[in-house]
């Protein structure tokens, strides 16, 4: 069943005080306490919030499993906080090939889809997917396998829209909708110190132009945490706006709200793939990871909490005829994305005064 309760700074000082209890199978605080020696790692990424504690339990499980079977002994490191995948992302932009993670884990495109990571590293034949099962038609078929097959589709995250009747403006019926200037000023976005997810920045590139990142930007009304925004949408606290754009898990729950409505974008929910990217030559312990990621527990739990799982199952939590619409393998290998990223954050700023300075409101 899906977690309604969920508080994301429970969650993340959990992992953190549990990780820091462990032993030396976990690496915790690697820019304190890192060593050469403990390289490279069996597995290192994140997952969104609410899979934190059971990625934890999944990873350090099949690693203690093949410890007691082989005496091979792996390290991870889940980064739970800023620091941490600060960390993680210096060192995956600088180690050599052979000290860089068995298994990393990543839900936003981020470093390792970075101009320099592709050239590098993926470009170079270090990576390939790995599935348990043939994934399921809902992959298949909007392109969320990579046909080079280096990167490994987990799961995925489907954006959607939650409306708020209360505020007497027309239901949108799709992302085109949102540039309209009747919305100026009543979008509530995810996001942390005036930070929103590179993903949804290129999807409006891609489909509206920069001008749509424009008239989108000047519709924005604020940046909360999902979290914080599952707590706040529809409850009359001040700062809401009428439009939210969330994952489809959490819009579930602020639809169950009154006045609150799921609205699923006629262009189709955007897709935030959940990717690993697996070395292919990979220890005993990394491949233990790797097939309990992506075997049926794992795609259960994921599927319970609002997240459809690449493994197949006889019951997804989608929908059924849900589009989505996947940026593509091919567009992020094809594009420059470090530049084009800091152009849309640029423009996102100039129609926003304020906006990167780190308060957390916007208007």
């Amino acid at each position: 069943m899906m977690n309604n309760n969920l508080d994301v700074k429970k969650v993340l000082h959990w992992v953190s005080d549990q990780l820091q209890m462990q032993d030396s199978m976990c690496v915790t605080h690697p820019e304190q306490s890192f060593s050469e020696t403990m390289l490279p790692l069996s597995f290192a990424g994140k997952l969104t919030c609410p899979m934190l504690l059971v990625l934890h339990d999944t990873v350090e499980l099949a690693l203690r499993k093949q410890w007691k079977r082989s005496g091979e002994r792996g390290r991870f490191m889940i980064s739970a906080r800023a620091a941490q995948q600060a960390w993680l992302d210096d060192h995956l932009r600088r180690a050599a090939p052979d000290k860089l993670p068995e298994i990393i884990l990543g839900e936003t495109l981020g470093i390792a889809c970075s101009d320099q990571f592709q050239t590098t590293r993926i470009e170079k034949g270090l990576f390939a997917d790995f599935y348990v099962r043939l994934p399921g038609a809902v992959y298949r078929d909007n392109g969320i396998l990579d046909q080079l097959h280096q990167f490994t589709a987990l799961g995925i995250i489907p954006f959607v829209l939650v409306f708020d009747s209360r505020f007497n403006l027309p239901a949108p019926d799709g992302w085109e909708a949102l540039l309209d200037p009747i919305y100026h000023q009543q979008i509530i976005l995810g996001g942390a110190n005036g930070k929103i997810n590179d993903n949804l920045l290129l999807y409006l590139h891609k489909n509206f132009g920069y001008e749509g990142v424009e008239a989108f930007a000047k519709n924005i009304k604020n940046t909360w945490l999902h979290v914080q925004i599952a707590k706040r949408v529809g409850s009359g606290y001040a700062g809401c706006g009428a439009l939210f754009v969330l994952p489809y898990a959490i819009a579930l729950q602020c639809a169950q709200k009154p006045n609150l409505t799921l609205i699923w974008p006629k262009e189709g929910a955007y897709v935030q793939v959940m990717y690993l990217l697996a070395k292919k030559d990979r220890s005993q312990g990394a491949q233990a990871v790797l097939e309990s990621l992506m075997g049926e527990q794992f795609a259960r739990t994921l599927n319970q909490n609002g997240y459809p799982p690449a493994y197949p199952l006889d019951k997804e939590c989608l929908p059924k005829g849900a589009a989505l619409d996947w940026l593509g393998w091919d567009y992020i290998r094809n594009q420059s994305l470090d530049p084009l990223l800091a152009e849309l954050a640029a423009l996102l700023q100039s129609n926003i005064p304020g906006f990167f300075e780190g308060e957390g409101v916007i208007r």
